[in-house]
């Protein structure tokens, strides 16, 4: 199993209010959970949406692209507008890099938002930082070989490593974009 590290960072997520049509306006905070950029849903927890994409890149799938701040985004159906936004508030950044699967086009973006001010959530329980009844004192330590994945404690990670070593071991190799 490999360690984990604390963050030296103790601010809180950044929030950003998102509109969409689909439903009234939702303060959402920016994770990444295992190998997915998502909106959190601050106010209840939940997955506002699920902003990446996996794309075939040869002979593995992806998400993300060397140094996971790059990531393919998914910009139709219930993402419409999503990109727009994130845009506008600074958070990410269109590389100009395209890439087309099917019908679909997907544009590589670039997270700008510190890590520090990213929200966490466990791989293991799903759990978030601020989760009501469920607060710790510190932020969730991450994996320090993918530094993807975050944990609330470390029986979350050892509940979780049979089906994190596979990824993290591909995670931290890289991909690069082809």
């Amino acid at each position: 199993m490999e360690n984990l590290k604390s963050s030296t960072a103790s601010s809180a997520p950044r929030q950003l209010q998102i509109k969409s049509n689909a439903s009234p306006s939702t303060t959402c905070s920016l994770a990444i959970l295992n190998h997915a950029v998502i909106l959190l849903n601050i106010n209840d927890g939940s997955i506002h949406a699920v902003l990446t994409r996996e794309l075939s890149t040869g002979d593995s799938t992806t998400s993300f692209i060397n140094d996971h701040n790059t990531f393919w985004m998914k910009t139709y159906s219930e993402n419409e507008g999503l990109m727009e936004q994130l845009l506008e508030a600074g958070w990410i950044r269109d590389t100009g890099r395209k890439r087309s699967q099917g019908y679909a086009t997907f544009p590589l973006m670039e997270i700008l938002l510190p890590e520090a001010e990213r929200a966490r959530i466990c791989s293991s329980c799903m759990k978030s930082e601020g989760d009501v009844g469920f607060e710790t004192p510190e932020r969730f330590k991450r994996c320090t070989r993918c530094k993807l994945s975050y944990y609330c404690s470390k029986d979350c990670q050892g509940v979780d490593w049979d089906s994190h070593k596979y990824r993290c071991r591909l995670r931290s190799q890289g991909s690069k974009p082809s």
